[in-house]
């Protein structure tokens, strides 16, 4: 049998079992549990063993009850999971192990076709090779990416000034949170990779100061990852970063005689890094950019979709998006609250203004998949509100 012939082969077999429930079969059960350990062995870093069971339990079994009972394999954004899953197959049948992949003939070609696509289909084709021929397989991978993307939540969230009880309950809240659970448990996108290296890479900046050589090697490579994955996301960090410094220079104008010079040092570096950038993508800021469009671009990118146009195969979003519609006003409660709160929260809310005001200048990326890395940072505006009117509250009456 010839390799298209074992792709297409295999691709049937995914088809029947996608699209129904699968039942609690072995394979689903052991794969399950190999990524509930690591999961768990991950969340017992800043959690106790016992909570870190629980949780990661939890998150598994939510997980596993979708795929052995539940799944109909209907949630399909843009058939991409379809087009990874196959990518990743056809990597799996050259006959070259995950790692050799990447220095042979097939892996150049099929890999560097679409370079921000490459890693996410590799991720595939290693989700194939661990767990099986199944849909679920790289969908396993996403799981274990939200439990290492809410060691991230849990590290910024003490950066920025929150106590243990905070940050362990922030991490918490943003892995059942109800836009997290379908977008990293349901769907084989990467954006749950995004959201990792993003989250990622915002804990190496923040903390750089305290631990630079550490920081300086996990951000530098968050970044190339994410340049291979999302390769205009670094570029809004580091416009968030400049932007946040700029504000604490101001801010401290009084302190230094030093604040103005390091401004304009900042000012000429950074005007040197969008020019390269300019020069190197100008055609595509002309292609695509749209300023006549910002203001509907920025309402459609915070409230889109309105639950009552969801169509059928992202329904999930029915309950995400009302949920977050109701909640509005206590997720710009929380805005506010962390920019008031200190220098390094207030990267967080500039990391958001910058990543919806891109995407309100950029139509055709408007969507809700592509706002849901920066919709990490969305959960923790509505977790900081919470957390803060508990404490108010309590203090009140007692």
């Amino acid at each position: 049998m010839d390799s298209a012939s074992m792709i297409q082969n295999s691709w049937l077999d995914l088809g029947s079992i996608s699209s129904y429930a699968v039942g609690p079969e072995t394979n689903l059960t052991l794969s399950t549990l190999s990524i509930l350990i690591i999961s768990v062995l991950i969340l017992s870093i800043y959690m106790s063993f016992r909570l870190s069971i629980l949780v990661g339990t939890l998150k598994l079994g939510i997980f596993y009850v979708y795929f052995a009972f539940l799944s109909t394999a209907g949630w399909h954004v843009g058939g991409d999971g379809d087009h990874y899953l196959l990518s990743g197959l056809e990597l799996y049948h050259s006959g070259v192990d995950p790692l050799r992949i990447w220095f042979v003939g097939e892996g150049n070609y099929l890999l560097h076709q679409k370079t921000s696509n490459s890693i996410y289909v590799w991720l595939n084709m290693l989700a194939v090779y661990l767990f099986g021929q199944h849909f679920y397989s790289p969908i396993l991978l996403n799981v274990l990416f939200s439990v290492i993307t809410a060691l991230a939540v849990y590290r910024i969230s003490k950066l920025i000034g929150g106590s243990e009880m905070y940050a362990v309950l922030a991490s918490i809240f943003f892995l059942f949170h109800w836009t997290t659970i379908p977008w990293t448990t349901f769907l084989n996108l990467k954006e749950p990779l995004v959201s990792m290296l993003l989250m990622l890479s915002l804990m190496w900046l923040i903390q750089i100061k305290r631990q630079p050589f550490v920081s300086t090697f996990g951000l530098l490579f968050s970044l190339l990852v994410m340049l291979r994955t999302r390769f205009y996301i670094p570029v809004l960090l580091v416009v968030a970063y400049f932007g946040n410094y700029v504000s604490i220079v101001l801010h401290n104008w009084y302190r230094s005689h030093k604040a103005p010079f390091a401004l304009l040092l900042w000012s000429l570096g950074f005007a040197t890094i969008l020019f390269i950038a300019l020069v190197k993508y100008g055609n595509l800021v002309d292609e695509f950019v749209s300023l006549s469009q910002m203001p509907i671009g920025l309402a459609r990118m915070l409230l889109s979709p309105l639950p009552w146009q969801v169509s059928a195969e992202v329904d999930f979003l029915i309950v995400t998006n009302t949920l977050n519609w109701l909640l509005l006003p206590v997720t710009i409660l929380g805005g506010v609250l962390l920019w008031k709160s200190s220098g390094a929260a207030r990267l967080l809310v500039l990391l958001f203004l910058v990543g919806i005001s891109f995407y309100a200048l950029v139509p055709v990326l408007a969507s809700p998949r592509h706002r849901y890395p920066f919709q990490v940072v969305l959960i923790l505006f509505q977790y900081h509100a919470i957390f803060s009117l508990i404490k108010m509250s309590y203090k009140k009456n007692n």
